[in-house]
């Protein structure tokens, strides 16, 4: 989990989740992927329960980092 260190980690976050998001929706059962396939796929992306646990902290972490338009005071 070193990639949640830093500023640049909650960005890494927040990218991998749009990432594993959208190449599970793009795997359609039209694609007729074999087990194996799908476990190698699998295998490479965290599995979905602790992307769901990790979205919130992401989301609550770029929130703060981001300046209050006003101030530019972080959040």
């Amino acid at each position: 989990m070193a990639w949640l260190r830093g500023a640049a980690g909650v960005s890494t976050v927040a990218a991998c989740l749009a990432d594993e998001q959208e190449l599970r929706a793009s795997l359609s059962p039209s694609l007729r992927l074999g087990d194996h396939e799908r476990a190698r796929i699998d295998a490479l992306l965290p599995p979905a329960a602790v992307l769901a646990k990790i979205a919130p902290v992401a989301k609550e972490l770029d929130a703060w980092r981001d300046p209050i338009p006003s101030t530019g005071v972080p959040g």
